[in-house]
């Protein structure tokens, strides 16, 4: 038995399409009224929401996946935030929702109305991927990422899209490896490999992605051990990189570090590491460093290590 339109605009936040109306016996007529008198509101072609005002956040991800057809499901970044992670998102523009459809389908990209944008992503075999999120076709996070990191605007962006969904546990990294396995072709395969031996060795931050990054490609070796926690008093502390037998920690500073008062936190928190790690030296670097400066923050910490291993 048929849907009814009742039915189907609570199940998918009051958006449907017209082929679901005419389904729920909605004549020809009574969906072009609708539209033409303001009562429901075009969003994309065929597909409206039952309502005179705009679209909101819960409909955007209907009324995209609606628009893909049979086989659509949410994608890349905006599937990962779908299911909860928590991804920076430029808040002055509405945010682009990936689709990805069966590679076989021809479908252009379309325009919401409140300025956001579905890309269409052409996919092969993508029903293997995907599940439902609160009714909602989706791509399960382990592939969702890797598919976010494909299409990263940069290997910075990627990093970051792949240690934050991680670290805020939507996946874990045998998952990703088994995907990843299964998409040979995948843009940044080489990267995604680093990446998941980096997460395994503890990092989660890009700033400890990128520390551990120039330590391979410097010769630097590797910390023992990644955000080492270390009681001091009451309070508990996470060291970002600690070279154990020379007793050398190493803190990296992000922008958010540099106003007076994390400055000065900062700098108590070393002291703290200190006199609690008797003869550690607390060696710290900022991301700006590690990127403007990488060739000579490798060369100098070359020295600080190998000169106290040599010693």
């Amino acid at each position: 038995m048929p849907e009814t339109i009742i039915d189907v605009l609570a199940r998918q936040q009051g958006v449907i399409t017209r082929q679901q109306a005419m389904a729920g016996g909605l004549s020809k007529h009574a969906w072009e009224w609708r539209l033409s008198t303001g009562r429901w509101q075009k969003v994309l072609p065929g597909v409206a929401v039952a309502h005179s005002g705009g679209i909101s956040d819960e409909q955007r991800p209907w009324a995209a996946v609606l628009y893909g057809g049979e086989g659509a499901a949410l994608g890349g970044r905006a599937s990962l935030t779908l299911v909860g992670t928590k991804l920076p998102w430029n808040s002055d523009t509405v945010q682009p929702l990936d689709v990805v459809i069966p590679q076989e389908r021809r479908l252009a990209d379309g325009a919401l109305p409140d300025g956001g944008t579905v890309i269409i992503r052409r996919l092969k075999n993508p029903g293997q991927w995907i599940t439902t999120w609160r009714g909602l076709a989706c791509v399960r996070p382990h592939a969702a990422v890797l598919h976010a990191v494909a299409w990263a605007r940069s290997d910075a962006q990627a990093e970051f899209l792949l240690s934050a969904t991680v670290q805020q546990r939507k996946t874990a990294v045998p998952l990703v490896r088994e995907a990843l396995d299964l998409m040979p072709e995948l843009t940044r395969r080489a990267l995604v490999r680093e990446l998941l031996d980096d997460i395994e060795l503890g990092a989660h931050a890009t700033s400890e992605l990128r520390f551990l990054r120039m330590c391979r490609k410097h010769g630097l070796p590797l910390p023992d051990e990644l955000q080492r926690r270390v009681r001091v008093g009451r309070k508990t502390h996470y060291l970002d990189a600690r070279y154990r037998a020379v007793g050398v920690t190493i803190e990296i500073d992000g922008a958010h570090h540099r106003d007076a008062e994390s400055w000065d936190a900062d700098a108590l928190r070393a002291l703290r590491v200190t006199a609690a790690l008797p003869g550690e030296r607390v060696i710290r670097i900022t991301t700006g460093m590690l990127r403007n400066h990488e060739a000579e923050v490798a060369a100098l910490l070359l020295v600080v290590l190998l000169g106290r291993c040599a010693a």
